[in-house]
């Protein structure tokens, strides 16, 4: 991300783990488009929109691209990028940063 070009909001959830990432424009700004949410628990990263049904997906190794009613319990990773989670955080990033 390109020095002055904003600021990461980061959320917090209660036992004090990241649970959400968005990109503010400047200080104390309104976040929009695209956020980072982190389920600890399933150990998977979603990159979307705040009301979407679809996003990106990283979980294990792989990114994958679906919505909240695909449903391929055979090989849900089929399709799959190989990727690891440094370098799928530092794509969505920049995203976010080029998308205010």
């Amino acid at each position: 991300m390109p020095r002055g070009a904003g600021f990461l909001r980061l959320r917090y959830d209660a036992d004090g783990q990241l649970a959400r990432v968005a990109f503010v424009p400047r200080r104390g700004g309104k976040a929009t488009g695209f956020q980072l949410y982190f389920d600890w628990l399933n150990e998977t990263v979603t990159f979307k929109i705040p009301s979407s049904l679809a996003g990106w997906q990283w979980a294990a190794g792989h990114v994958l691209v679906g919505t909240v009613y695909d449903c391929d319990d055979d090989d849900p990773w089929r399709g799959a990028r190989k990727i690891s989670l440094g370098k799928w955080l530092d794509e969505c990033v920049a995203k976010m940063a080029g998308a205010s």
